[in-house]
């Protein structure tokens, strides 16, 4: 039994039609998903008075979600808090660097 397997190279895939409808979807759903991180970087840029990126974004997330995991955890075990800090700590910086 002869078994025969075709590769494709970079440039005839990308030419298929059916991988460029799938690389469109793809996209299109990655469009869709940022939407979000967009509407809040037109929001930080109002509020910071200066043109705020993707980027920046999403470091500010990181670092409002560090602080939140550091706060509210009241029972949580000393070397978690310890771990939340230090994760609080490098996001603020980041966002110096950043900002």
């Amino acid at each position: 039994m002869e078994k025969n397997i075709s590769i494709l190279t970079p440039e005839v895939a990308l030419n298929n039609k059916s991988t460029k409808n799938t690389i469109e979807t793809i996209k299109s759903i990655a469009n869709t998903a940022m939407k979000p991180v967009h509407w809040l970087s037109t929001y930080y840029s109002s509020v910071l008075g200066q043109k705020i990126s993707t980027k920046q974004t999403l470091l500010l997330l990181n670092a409002q979600a560090a602080f939140v995991m550091t706060a509210f955890p009241a029972e949580a075990h000393f070397v978690v808090r310890i771990i939340c800090l230090s994760w609080f700590i490098k996001a603020v910086w980041a966002c110096k660097q950043v900002l």
